[in-house]
């Protein structure tokens, strides 16, 4: 099982809390620092477990490409409602539009610099 882990500069709280508003559920964290930072969270996300934490220590040091994470949805009501919060304060790489390969796709960067892709699935 591969699970997705995201790191943060000192905003996984704000984080978590945009994405308990997008997608629904709540994060359990599992360890907060002294300092009030967060030493390690779990999130569920369309029922795929996603750890995340506060790593200000290892930011700059960390090397290789961009990793987006991409969800599918089951309506486009939903799918709009998410890239509306996932972008506001953030970047529209690309509005929900219709591709050959789904009815509906967009791409953003939220606040804190994760790419998520978001598409209708056909099923």
């Amino acid at each position: 099982m591969l699970t997705p882990h995201l790191h943060f500069r000192g905003d996984c709280a704000a984080a978590i809390a945009l994405y308990e508003k997008a997608f629904g559920g709540r994060a359990q964290v599992y360890m907060t620092c002294a300092d009030g930072s967060i030493g390690h969270a779990e999130f569920a996300i369309h029922g795929q477990r996603v750890m995340l934490n506060d790593n200000i220590e290892m930011m700059g040091k960390a090397t290789g490409p961009t990793v987006g994470l991409w969800l599918s949805f089951s309506t486009a009501v939903d799918l709009e409602a998410c890239f509306a919060l996932l972008s506001d304060g953030g970047t529209e790489l690309y509005p929900p539009a219709p591709e050959d390969w789904s009815e509906c796709v967009a791409q953003c960067v939220d606040p804190f610099g994760v790419q998520w892709g978001l598409y209708l699935d056909k099923e």
